[in-house]
């Protein structure tokens, strides 16, 4: 399913927003699943201009990730060095902001570029935290069990997890902020961000 959608996806211009997800990063993903030097070619350009919006508009939620698969792509490709680099300006961002779990997704595809990285820097906080998930396979989905770190993690709030008790009830965005007394835009962000951590 995800690849018919890629094959129909046309990225569009990027321009400020104020989410933390697009649907361009899911496409440079499903690009790269392929596993072609032609779609990972496309991935990689379609990765550039993400990094470079996320630049433009300081939006680390976006430039995290990004710096990860582009992390992963370059090890693939060989490029060892440049591929050490993305990661730790990745961690680096992780670590100044608290958002290891925009790097937990990426987790199996990160191990090898992960135990690559330095010493000194595999004792840094966030990369030791991620060392220590230990991602399962079961009947060929990857399980990323969190548990090691859940102490360490940022909390979520009392009203994140009021909101997601209701997503997980089958409850809309607008009969939760009606429950809740808040904004349905609220209700959206809070449950996309949390969900997606």
């Amino acid at each position: 399913m995800a690849q018919a959608w890629a094959n129909t996806f046309v990225p569009r211009e990027l321009n400020a927003h104020y989410f933390f997800y697009l649907p361009e990063f899911t496409f440079a993903k499903v690009l790269l699943s392929k596993n072609t030097n032609e779609d990972t070619l496309k991935s990689m350009d379609v990765l550039a201009d993400l990094e470079q919006f996320s630049r433009k508009t300081n939006n680390c939620l976006i430039l995290i990730p990004v710096l990860a698969l582009q992390a992963i792509v370059l090890e693939k490709q060989g490029e060892i060095h440049a591929s050490l680099n993305k990661m730790e300006e990745a961690v680096s961002l992780c670590k100044s902001g608290g958002n290891i779990r925009l790097l937990i997704d990426l987790l199996p595809e990160l191990e090898g570029v992960l135990h690559r990285m330095p010493e000194e820097t595999k004792k840094v906080g966030c990369i030791h935290k991620l060392l220590e998930i230990k991602p399962q396979k079961v009947s060929g989905e990857t399980l990323i069990e969190t548990q090691p770190v859940s102490t360490e993690m940022d909390p979520l709030s009392m009203r994140e997890i009021e909101v997601l008790k209701h997503l997980a009830q089958g409850l809309r965005n607008k009969e939760i902020a009606e429950k809740l007394f808040i904004a349905p835009d609220t209700v959206k962000k809070q449950g996309a961000q949390q969900i997606a951590q």
